[in-house]
């Protein structure tokens, strides 16, 4: 009897030991997993919060690009406006297509009555509904009965009404006609909205391609001026938010900053920071370029 209740103690002993390395087995295995798991969550978080931050560098780049072409046709440039940059919804105004023309075409008083262009290429030459002459004396904004194209794609004309004054030896007011150049903006909206920001453009006043995301969870867009407080000697700079140009300011500026706020991740409130300046080329008032 001693033997057999031997055995059974040691069979029975040896079940629990089995039993006991195979709860063992299934806790150090579920720790693992337990382990792998939040690794893995950790590592994908990383990842994505390193594309979000990415897309938010390009966004950044993309937006001190157009802010820094803003207005700049050629040798030609337009002061800024305060309407252009509304809280939460910029118009940029950028050197979308040039159009090459052959001949100017002047009236008896030689003013500039039309513009025989070269053969264009893609688009339909009398749909355009803004144009764009810029010289490096002036710039002149062209729209509805101002500018008719006539002609078609394979010889394109644009008449002007009424005819635009052009300099000469005795008239110093007017467009330079060496370095005259036809453009067709480009009309870029930035928008914020529902913390998200999209782009959408038009081209010669037609809207070209659809609007797009550029970023998501962006709590703020901001750009501020740097300016100098007067054209004489010892003025100081100050800088101000772009809403709030006026027309004299417009013509002083020197330097933008921008800045973006954003959340890397959706489901945390931490806001991430971008700040970027930028010089900017500005018709001045003062008689030089900044």
């Amino acid at each position: 009897m001693s033997g057999r209740c031997g055995l059974n103690f040691q069979g029975g002993g040896a079940l629990l030991g089995i039993l006991l390395a195979t709860a063992l087995g299934a806790l150090v295995t579920a720790l693992a997993l337990t382990s792998l798991t939040a690794t893995n969550q950790s590592v994908n978080d990383a990842a994505r919060h390193l594309e979000a931050r990415q897309q938010a560098l390009w966004t950044m780049g993309q937006l001190a690009r157009d802010v820094a072409k803003h207005r700049h046709f050629g040798c030609g440039a337009q002061p800024w406006a305060a309407q252009d940059f509304a809280a939460g919804h910029w118009r940029l105004w950028l050197p979308g297509r040039w159009l090459p023309h052959r001949k100017l075409l002047r009236d008896d008083k030689q003013r500039l009555a039309g513009i025989e262009l070269e053969p264009l290429a893609g688009g339909n030459s009398l749909s355009w509904l803004q144009s764009l002459l810029s010289s490096c004396a002036a710039t002149w904004a062209l729209t509805g009965a101002s500018a008719q194209w006539l002609g078609g794609a394979n010889a394109p004309l644009l008449q002007l009404t009424p005819a635009l004054p052009l300099q000469t030896a005795e008239q110093a007011d007017g467009l330079h006609a060496p370095s005259l150049q036809l453009w067709l903006p480009l009309e870029r909206h930035y928008e914020l909205r529902d913390h998200r920001l999209l782009a959408r453009d038009r081209l010669g006043g037609l809207p070209l391609g659809a609007e797009r995301l550029l970023l998501d969870n962006v709590e703020q867009l901001s750009i501020r001026v740097q300016l100098r407080s007067s054209c004489g000697e010892g003025a100081a700079w100050q800088w101000r938010a772009a809403e709030a140009l006026d027309a004299s300011a417009a013509q002083r500026l020197a330097a933008a900053r921008l800045e973006l706020a954003w959340r890397p991740d959706s489901r945390r409130a931490r806001v991430e920071r971008l700040s970027q300046d930028l010089p900017l080329m500005s018709a001045s008032s003062c008689g030089d370029k900044t």
